[in-house]
C-alpha cells in the first residue's frame, strides 16, 4: 500500500547528551540517553547534540536524527551521518491518541522496512 504523502507535517527536535553516548541499539544510538536541549545554555556547551527531523503523515511518524554542531548551528544531513531513527504506526489510533502511543519504535521491524525507506526518501 503506497503511503499518503499529500498530507504531512515536518518538525524538528534538538536532543542533547552530556557526553557522546556509547550504548547503541539495533536502531542506532540509544534514544533514552538523550534529552531535550536547554537552548538557554551557551552554544559553547560540551554537550553532544542531535537534530531530529520528523515527518508525520496520517498513518506514520518517522524521525531521523543527525549530528548537530551547537557552535555553528549546522546539521550533517548526509546519509552516513544518520545516528538514530524512529518509526511509529498511528493507523489504529483515534485523533485524541496521536501523541500518546509512541512507545514501540518499529523502525527495525521487517514488516515496516518499505515504509521506513519511503519516508526516509521524503
Amino acid at each position: 500500500m503506497p503511503l499518503l504523502l499529500q498530507d504531512f507535517a515536518v518538525s524538528q527536535v534538538l536532543k542533547c547528551s552530556p557526553s557522546f553516548p556509547t550504548t547503541t541499539t539495533t536502531t542506532g544510538l540509544d534514544l533514552q540517553q538523550w534529552k531535550d536541549c536547554d537552548l538557554r545554555l551557551s552554544h559553547h556547551t560540551h554537550e553532544q547534540a542531535l537534530m531530529g527531523y520528523a515527518l508525520r503523515t496520517p498513518q506514520f511518524k518517522y524521525i531521523a536524527y543527525f549530528p548537530f554542531n551547537r557552535s555553528s548551528w549546522k546539521v550533517q544531513l548526509l546519509q552516513p551521518s544518520l545516528q538514530l531513527q524512529e518509526l511509529y504506526d498511528h493507523r489504529n489510533e483515534s485523533t485524541s491518541e496521536l501523541s500518546h502511543r509512541e512507545i514501540i519504535n518499529l523502525v527495525q521491524h521487517p514488516d515496516y522496512k518499505n515504509i521506513v525507506n519511503q519516508l526516509k526518501r521524503q
